[in-house]
């Protein structure tokens, strides 16, 4: 037993705390699903990490929780903070930039709130949260979709999220299914299983319904991922090729027939301005290669108000283009190394045989990889990585490195559902 759980296993105030340490935890990966809930949400984390600070400044033990991520996340946050000042617009960057220094301290506070979770029962809840979250959104979309008349034929009519809009139901569904799926794999019990597959569906049909292509890559990329790290190589061609002739199909159908009912998932219109916008991106970025023109979404539409482009793709529509053209090529270059850090992180011990007890961590962190290859496509069309959206990234990836850093004599615990 390390220092650190020694003290962990102190005094029973102490673990009364991290008990509420942890339920918040899976509560905020529940409310993070619901963009009405952001304000609560927010007073609630903070909260959480004032006493969480305290009580390891009284308890004697690190605040920072070492992980493969830390460098180039720290360095990419603060490359940010570095180019505020020749921001359009300092003031609005700065906001922008408290956001990305929060999300952070949320990930290193997970961290910090599973190292003092001995019994693993912290990610037994995020997963459960996680599994609650995605099936109360996609049910609610699917209902409201169906009230306001959706069809499968056109999407006139698109699925949404609570308080939100399809893409944000999109990049949520795109995040939620693999933990889903991590959690009806993981968890033993019977009717728990039929909960994570009914929940599974839900969740493609609020996928499909959304009508976000963008999306639908994103799941796409998670399965060819899934199929390679799990070794299904044939699998993985076989779906390549039915890919390859479904977008053959696609492209046909466009060619040949200029119906609405077709048209409107098949006209590539929006890609064509998503590229139109990139390019003024990038005539930009070569004449502000080092510090951006300004960190946020907003910066963008004021630094090219007015432009034509604009008129169909309102954004810079990527978060790539963003942090690029936001902050300059060092902070995009950070940003790079930090997801290829994370990955490389996540698919390691998916790779590596081991012991029965390291059966949890492979799991989590093989649901952790698919969802960070799906966010990453995701995010390569829409600036999605917001709000709550980046909050249930950022606790997902604490749960899965933890997972795979933890000492491997402790159990997995998943006794709320065994049985």
């Amino acid at each position: 037993m390390t220092a650190v759980d020694r003290t962990l296993a102190g005094p029973t105030g102490w673990g009364r705390v991290w008990t509420v340490q942890r339920i918040g935890l899976a509560t905020l990966a529940f409310l993070n699903f619901f963009p009405p809930a952001h304000g609560p949400t927010r007073y609630l984390f903070f909260s959480l990490l004032i006493l969480a600070v305290i009580t390891l400044w009284r308890q004697g033990i690190p605040l920072w929780v070492r992980t493969p991520i830390d460098a180039p996340f720290l360095l990419f946050v603060g490359w940010v903070l570095v180019t505020v000042p020749f921001s359009i617009d300092p003031a609005y960057s700065f906001r922008e930039w408290r956001k990305l220094g929060a999300q952070v301290l949320l990930f290193y506070w997970s961290l910090v709130v599973l190292r003092a979770d001995r019994e693993r029962r912290a990610t037994t809840e995020v997963l459960l949260a996680v599994v609650a979250g995605a099936g109360l959104t996609a049910g609610y979309a699917l209902v409201e979709f169906v009230l306001h008349g959706g069809t499968w034929k056109g999407r006139d009519v698109r699925a949404g999220a609570l308080g939100s809009d399809y893409n944000w139901l999109s990049t949520y569904m795109v995040m939620a299914i693999p933990m889903v799926l991590t959690a009806t794999v993981l968890f033993r019990s019977s009717w728990f299983k039929w909960v994570g597959i009914g929940t599974t569906g839900l969740a493609l049909a609020a996928e499909v319904f959304a009508y976000t292509r963008a999306g639908w890559l994103g799941l796409v990329a998670e399965a060819l991922m899934g199929l390679w790290l799990a070794g299904r190589r044939r699998l993985l061609a076989g779906l390549v090729i039915l890919l390859v002739c479904a977008g053959g199909t696609a492209v046909a159908m466009l060619q040949v027939d200029d119906r609405r009912e077709t048209s409107a998932v098949t006209d590539p219109w929006t890609f064509t301005a998503r590229i139109n916008v990139w390019k003024l991106a990038a005539a930009d970025l070569l004449d502000h290669p080092i510090v951006g023109v300004g960190y946020g979404n907003y910066n963008f539409v004021k630094r090219y108000a007015g432009r034509p482009e604009l008129e169909k793709a309102y954004g810079p529509h990527s978060t790539f283009v963003a942090v690029g053209l936001g902050s300059g090529l060092p902070a995009l270059a950070c940003f790079l190394w930090l997801l290829a850090t994370l990955f490389l992180a996540l698919t390691r011990p998916v790779r590596m045989a081991g012991p029965p007890t390291e059966a949890t961590a492979r799991l989590v962190a093989f649901g952790a990889s698919l969802l960070l290859v799906g966010f990453v496509v995701r995010n390569l069309f829409d600036y999605m990585f917001i709000g709550g959206m980046a909050n249930l990234f950022w606790i997902h990836m604490a749960v899965a490195l933890y997972e795979s850093l933890r000492p491997r004599e402790a159990p997995p615990d998943s006794r709320g559902l065994a049985g």
